[in-house]
């Protein structure tokens, strides 16, 4: 209440502020009545949270801020972050809370690479909400309520994460199938074949989620060697080129000869 006088004047102000601000960033099912969240009028939603979360990560100082695992007082004394989640591996908060009223709650963002990977650029940022949380353990003060939120967080997260992969060769069952060839009008031929693919770009994406192939034929003149680069076939991950195989000659295809060149000038 104090800070919201800093921030707004008074509290009236700062209700409406925040009200707009929630507006703004697209939280229809959310209602602002009082600055500390303890009015029963003030309600939320997961997803209305979740958005709420996105914001706050897009401010350095906020998300500098809501990833210390404590904070030293001037008093000297230190004070440990409730969100005991943060001593896992890459999480970045957000916020804790409980009450007998609304239970155990935790708004929370980790950044993860897919299991297996090691690679930082392909790290992905689930955010999320848990609400209402009560632990069969519970006592006065609500600590069990919000633990059990925390451990339905971590959860939430290891889950989600087994569904994320990041576009290797190696997480494909299959290659495309290439069927064509090279024709001369003298009458060297040659089938086609695909190379072995290359990473054009970091792509990580949800198990399920629709790609699709595009091909890009190249402009060559004979004489080819057998292996000889004739085009691409590329794996797109909506306009993001993830993948692509090079499509090669299986045989080497001859120029023309001087008899034919002779006749056809």
């Amino acid at each position: 209440m104090t800070l919201a006088e800093w921030v707004s004047a008074t509290e009236t102000a700062f209700v409406a502020r925040e009200n707009a601000l929630a507006a703004s960033l697209g939280m229809a099912d959310t209602t602002i009545t009082d600055p500390s969240g303890f009015d029963a009028g003030t309600r939320s939603t997961a997803i209305d949270l979740t958005k709420l979360g996105n914001a706050a990560l897009a401010n350095p100082a906020l998300a500098s801020i809501v990833a210390e695992r404590s904070a030293a007082l001037p008093s000297g004394q230190t004070v440990p972050n409730f969100n005991t989640a943060l001593a896992q591996p890459g999480w970045l908060g957000i916020k804790t809370g409980d009450s007998d009223a609304a239970g155990g709650c935790l708004l929370f963002a980790a950044r993860r690479a897919p299991d297996g990977d090691d690679n930082p650029d392909d790290a992905v940022t689930p955010i999320g909400a848990v609400l209402g949380e009560h632990s069969l353990l519970a006592k006065p003060g609500g600590e069990d309520d919000r633990a059990a939120a925390i451990f339905d967080a971590v959860q939430a997260v290891d889950t989600a994460m087994k569904g994320y992969v990041a576009l290797r060769p190696s997480a494909l069952s299959t290659a495309p199938t290439l069927s064509g060839q090279v024709t001369t009008a003298w009458g060297s031929t040659s089938s086609l074949e695909l190379g072995s693919p290359a990473v054009v770009s970091s792509v990580v994406l949800r198990m399920g989620a629709a790609l699709s192939l595009r091909e890009h034929m190249l402009r060559t003149s004979a004489p080819l060697r057998a292996g000889a680069r004739v085009g691409s076939v590329e794996l797109l991950f909506g306009d993001t080129i993830a993948l692509s195989w090079p499509v090669l000659t299986a045989r080497a295809v001859e120029a023309p000869g001087f008899f034919w060149r002779l006749q056809h000038d």
